[in-house]
């Protein structure tokens, strides 16, 4: 491909297309995001959209991803007040060991790195460090009573939507074995796919079971989910060995030259799939500027999900298979050590935000979404989290009355963020109870927790008043309609 081509024509060493190709993938699963949305909504989701294009025409230059991560991070924070989904966490966790890595190069070596494989000895483990927290904790957070119960978990309901999908009814029985099967199959991909690819001889199967799991999430009709699984298909392939993805490229370079070209690395035919990748790029950006609407974002929905189900039958499985006829290649766990350790920090907060729900502050966003979690300091649906710490900021607060209307009766808050509601609410007359008891302020002000001040904590993790249930957490998504999930 153009792309993992030297202008001379030869193909790219094989660390220079492993890297090359996670990029490509990256920015292709990132951009997903913005076209099935509106693009100008702002001008930094603008600005973010124009320079990940920008870095597709040319996906080994460090200064254009460099400016796309900066784009993008700087729209994440602008917007993380509002509301984050946790695939823009992820995002932005990826754009941050960037231009953390970046930077760290530059210092090492007093000059700037002329290609993204230059800094491939941090994002490679940084990488390997990312996907191994969000999936494991993605499938720790599901070992719960909730999730593992066919009639209120949402592996059922999302089994259910695939059902509706032209086809699937046939192949995907309604019985209750079928739900169970699928519940099931989510607990083990996630928590097995993860430790299965930190070791080189096992790295296959665990390969395989991710890949193959995501592709199934990303085809899934419930969600625009192909967003989420997008990210992780394109972290994988810094577990993927260099040669497979080499090996894949010189095989579709020779298919490109077979049926298209004499010689493929001839100026002129790089000349061609240059100027025609380029052209796709300029078109895309035309359609995501000008049909911007409502009614176009439906048939963007659509495009994406055909995107998705070609792009992994005829990119990554092409890779999988090359990978898995390939003979096992070794690497010791010091792969899993960047070359700049101090960036180490970041795959370490994120370990910290996804341990939070089970010290008694569930937020978002966390990897918890779609998984039945219910999880406060007074109890707990974890098979495995039975006892919650009680820190004090983690405490239960349940509204018995309020003149506030956004504290309404029977919701709960935890202490933290009850508290600093309040603080910016003084005149608030309240009725709640805390640890077991009752307690009454005709004026939130007075009251010394109160006075205490306010922080931007619960801010920052959303802690806002929610409903909690001690009896079954049931799914957030409702199963589809019955005529839906008939077969046809």
């Amino acid at each position: 491909m153009a792309f993992d081509s030297h202008k001379d024509g030869e193909l790219a060493s094989p660390h220079q297309s492993q890297t090359t190709l996670f990029f490509v993938f990256w920015t292709a699963a990132v951009l997903s995001d913005r076209f099935v949305r509106q693009v100008n909504e702002s001008w930094l989701s603008m600005a973010w959209v124009v320079l990940g294009l920008w870095f597709l025409f040319r996906p080994r230059s460090t200064y254009r991803f460099a400016a796309f991560s900066i784009a993008h991070l700087t729209w994440y924070a602008s917007n993380y007040l509002d509301g984050s989904m946790i695939h823009w966490t992820i995002a932005a966790i990826v754009h941050l060991i960037y231009i953390l890595s970046f930077v760290a190069h530059v210092f090492r070596t007093r000059q700037l790195p002329k290609l993204n494989s230059d800094l491939r000895p941090s994002l490679l483990p940084l990488g390997r460090w990312t996907f191994f927290v969000a999936v494991f904790a993605a499938g720790f957070a599901k070992l719960n009573r909730g999730f593992l119960d066919p009639d209120l978990s949402c592996a059922s309901v999302i089994y259910a939507y695939q059902r509706t999908v032209p086809g699937f009814g046939f192949l995907l029985p309604d019985a209750a074995w079928g739900h169970t099967f699928a519940i099931w199959l989510t607990v083990v991909c996630e928590l097995a796919a993860p430790v299965l690819l930190i070791f080189s001889r096992t790295r296959k199967f665990g390969a395989a079971l991710a890949l193959g799991f995501f592709f199934l999430v990303g085809i899934n009709p419930i969600n625009k989910l192909y967003e989420f699984a997008g990210l992780f298909v394109a972290l994988s392939m810094w577990f993927t060995p260099p040669a497979a993805i080499h090996n894949y490229l010189r095989t579709t370079n020779r298919f490109l030259r077979t049926i298209k070209f004499e010689h493929f690395g001839s100026p002129r035919s790089s000349i061609y799939i240059r100027r025609s990748s380029q052209t796709a790029i300029a078109l895309l950006l035309v359609l995501l500027v000008f049909a911007d609407e409502a009614p176009y974002l439906r048939w963007r929905h659509y495009t994406c999900r055909i995107i998705w189900v070609a792009g992994m039958v005829g990119a990554v499985c092409p890779i999988v298979i090359s990978w898995l006829r390939a003979p096992s290649t070794r690497d010791s766990l010091q792969s899993f050590v960047p070359r700049d350790r101090w960036i180490l920090v970041v795959p370490l907060l994120f370990i910290a935000n996804e341990t939070t729900p089970y010290l008694g502050l569930k937020h978002s966003p966390t990897m918890t979404m779609a998984g039945n979690l219910n999880i406060t300091s007074e109890h707990s649906n974890h098979i495995i989290v039975q006892d919650v710490p009680n820190f004090g900021f983690g405490r239960e607060v349940k509204i018995v009355s309020s003149s506030d209307k956004r504290l309404r009766r029977g919701r709960y808050m935890v202490s933290l963020a009850f508290f600093d509601y309040l603080s910016n609410n003084p005149e608030t007359d309240i009725r709640f109870i805390i640890d077991g008891e009752e307690e009454h302020l005709p004026r939130a002000g007075d009251d010394p927790r109160v006075q205490a001040g306010s922080s931007l904590l619960p801010e920052l993790m959303h802690l806002g008043v929610h409903r909690i249930s001690t009896g079954p957490r049931r799914c957030n998504h409702r199963m589809p309609h019955p005529k839906k999930s008939r077969n046809q």
